[in-house]
């Protein structure tokens, strides 16, 4: 009975896991999330819901209008979030215990990886 339910819940986390993966991929693959979409009604691609394909285009699509109203001003954001992210890895390289810092780091490079992904997709001369 305790493998069975170790099994599951090995299945489950990995499912999660493969989950959020796709999410990410995504949120960072503008070309490849417009593909999928294209896609949806017909297949599931990638293990993802269309709903939730939707909600992630929507995302991106706020970001590209971002960029397109105001560049400079997208570009400040990214200026920032890269100071920030700066700022929090020095403070977690001089106390390792906050645990709490390694997950705004995560966070932070999360964040820049979309917003740089939203520029290469919109301003990039190979489009």
């Amino acid at each position: 009975m305790m493998r069975y339910f170790i099994f599951v819940s090995l299945a489950l986390s990995l499912i999660a896991c493969a989950s959020s993966e796709d999410v990410r991929y995504y949120r960072l693959h503008p070309k490849a999330l417009q593909r999928a979409l294209k896609n949806c009604p017909d297949s599931h691609p990638r293990q993802i819901a269309c709903a939730e394909l939707i909600k992630i285009a929507d995302e991106v699509n706020t970001l590209a209008y971002q960029l397109q109203r105001d560049p400079q001003g997208f570009g400040n954001t990214i200026l920032t979030s890269e100071a920030k992210l700066a700022e929090l890895e020095r403070d977690f390289k001089k106390n390792k215990a906050q645990s709490g810092l390694y997950t705004e780091i995560a966070q932070e490079k999360q964040k820049i990886a979309e917003y740089l992904a939203i520029v290469q997709w919109l301003e990039s001369p190979g489009k």
